[in-house]
């Protein structure tokens, strides 16, 4: 089985993929797309998201194991840090098409 690293860059480019068929640059609320897109990004099954986080290199690492927050078991805290990961460079992603946009006008 192939082991894949997941990095903030790798996660930019999933977004992006994700994103295609959305009009966020019309949307009224486009952090409503971003959350939905980072909702379904978050693996579903338990041993792809512990791959997932098993396999991330980034600052965060650490972060996303050991951050309580909430759940009711350690795999629902992972799943929600991981999505509080996944939907913050989503943000990122959403700001730097945004500066993108204004440049463009």
């Amino acid at each position: 089985m192939e082991t894949t690293t997941t990095t903030r860059q790798s996660i930019k480019l999933d977004f992006l993929d994700n994103l295609e068929g959305y009009d966020l640059k019309d949307s009224k609320y486009p952090e409503d797309i971003i959350n939905e897109v980072a909702d379904n990004l978050v693996p579903i099954y338990n041993t792809d998201l512990i791959d997932f986080a098993s396999n991330y290199q980034g600052e965060e690492f650490w972060l996303m194991w050991l951050e309580e927050s909430l759940g009711d078991s350690p795999l629902d805290m992972l799943r929600y840090n991981v999505y509080q990961l996944i939907q913050m460079v989503g943000m990122e992603v959403l700001e730097e098409l945004q500066a993108e946009w204004v440049e463009g006008k």
